[in-house]
């Protein structure tokens, strides 16, 4: 958690110009605080400082060769409520990186720097991005300030096209570039996503749950 944490928040002050695009830089405040990760073994925290290092190198790479996407939020917050379910559902959560394609469709980015990649089967039909997509379906950007709405083609009050979502894998890759799992678009209309949340909904509310 310490270390995905540390790369998430140099990633967020990278996308937001509050730090420099600048791996040395970037090395400098991983070492300000690393000794606090309170490592048990002494190889331990060699062995991930130095991926911490390359997780720095993947994000930079991803964020500064993409000319083919615009940046329009980082860290952005959300509340949204889902019509499905007995009373809809409210969603709350947070996407790591919204951005939008030459078409001006919108992409979703999740930072991951768990050691395994996801199997492609499991893509299409995974949860966490299928329910960034609906979340945006459903306006989470709307909350997007001004500037950064316009950035995503969303002034002038037109819901946005959402592309898909994807995992961008910072500990593995090739070289300095990431490993990006994507998912296509869910579709319109009443999606795998909204069915498989009427379903969590009814199994909570049911205040059932066999071992």
């Amino acid at each position: 958690l310490g270390f995905g944490s540390i790369i998430h928040v140099l990633a967020d002050g990278v996308a937001r110009e509050q730090l420099p695009a600048d791996p040395v830089a970037l090395e400098e405040h991983i070492d300000a605080v690393w000794a606090e990760l309170g490592f048990e073994a002494v190889w331990h925290s060699r062995a991930e400082r130095a991926a911490a290092s390359d997780a720095v190198r993947r994000v930079l790479t991803w964020h500064t060769t993409r000319p083919e996407r615009t940046y329009v939020a980082s860290e952005h917050s959300f509340e949204v409520q889902i019509p499905v379910g007995q009373n809809g559902i409210h969603l709350r959560g947070s996407f790591d990186r919204v951005e939008v394609d030459t078409d001006g469709a919108v992409h979703i980015a999740d930072l991951k720097t768990s050691k395994s990649k996801v199997r492609g089967d499991d893509l299409p039909p995974h949860p966490q991005l299928g329910v960034y997509q609906v979340a945006v379906r459903e306006g989470a950007l709307d909350s997007l300030p001004d500037e950064a709405r316009s950035r995503a083609g969303l002034a002038d009050g037109a819901p946005p096209v959402v592309a898909g979502a994807e995992l961008v894998m910072l500990r593995l890759g090739r070289g300095d570039s990431p490993d990006v799992q994507a998912q296509g678009s869910i579709g319109d209309g009443v999606t795998w996503v909204d069915e498989a949340l009427h379903e969590a909904d009814a199994h909570v509310r049911a205040e059932s749950f066999p071992a």
